[in-house]
């Protein structure tokens, strides 16, 4: 029976030039597509604003079966981004265009942090543009199970990735998005790295690097691609879904691909979801 647990963001996904909004946010997305992939137990640990975005949020959470006893609702708004829909599917999200609120100096409490470590994954983000304490207290603690991070993209730190490969070493399991020369950037560092690392290509698909083995899955081709929001969450939660069921990087991939393809399909990033 896997119990996942995704701690850090929720937020408004603010769609701009469609006047749409819809709930979001990278840990939200991860936590509900992880229990439609079969998670017996997918949980979150977040905050919201006493506003209609919380409200909308709860709801959603209540109707997907996610456990969200340890989402609290904090005075202020709940965390907004604002997204540029391009043709292509990908987005482009402006300057100052994402907006904490409720999230910024979000730290988990006693409770909080002992009821992630019952879960058998821990899922969590490392993002240095928004810097928080909680991917250092998930990674210092005593645990028996897998902690898994979203790195987010290799770009930033192809310059100067010590500070990257600094947090990489402390997961089990770290994603990246990149492309071929990020692979090849890794391979020093995979060297001393007993973890699997998962770097998502685009449409040239994903590898799973671990050990000195390199595993490729291709990418499903997509004729119409409506919004890439959220692929990469719903691929992570895939992934680690059918990585703990089975043990297997190949499957594992093979299911990331999968969610990640229909959810392109999609405007936001949740399907079916009253927003």
């Amino acid at each position: 029976m896997t119990k996942i647990v995704s701690v850090g963001e929720i937020c408004l996904d603010i769609y701009l030039n469609q006047n749409k909004t819809f709930v979001g946010g990278r840990s939200l997305n991860f936590a509900v597509q992880a229990k439609r992939c079969g998670a017996a137990v997918s949980a979150l640990i977040s905050r919201v604003g006493q506003d209609e975005a919380g409200q909308r949020t709860l709801a959603l959470l209540a109707r997907e079966g996610v456990d969200h006893a340890h989402v609290r609702v904090m005075a202020g708004s709940t965390s907004t981004c604002d997204i540029e829909l391009l043709p292509n599917a990908d987005r482009l999200f402006p300057l100052d265009g994402f907006h904490l609120n409720v999230l910024a100096g979000m730290r988990l409490n006693e409770n909080e942090l002992a009821y992630a470590l019952g879960h058998d994954v821990v899922m969590t983000i490392f993002d240095t543009n928004y810097p928080s304490p909680i991917f250092y207290q998930l990674m210092a603690a005593s645990f028996t199970g897998l902690r898994a991070t979203d790195f987010d993209a290799w770009e930033p730190f192809a310059a100067n990735p010590e500070p990257l490969f600094a947090a990489m070493r402390l997961a089990d399991v770290a994603f990246l998005s990149g492309d071929e020369a990020t692979v090849e950037a890794l391979r020093p560092f995979l060297a001393s790295y007993g973890g699997l690392v998962v770097v998502t290509l685009g449409a040239r698909g994903s590898v799973g690097l671990q050990n000195g083995r390199f595993t490729h899955h291709p990418a499903i081709p997509v004729a119409n691609p409506v919004d890439a929001t959220g692929c990469g969450d719903a691929y992570q939660a895939a992934f680690m879904v059918e990585y703990v069921r089975s043990g297997s990087i190949e499957q594992a991939l093979q299911r990331g691909t999968e969610q990640a393809t229909a959810v392109l399909q999609h405007l936001g990033a949740i399907s079916g979801a009253d927003q």
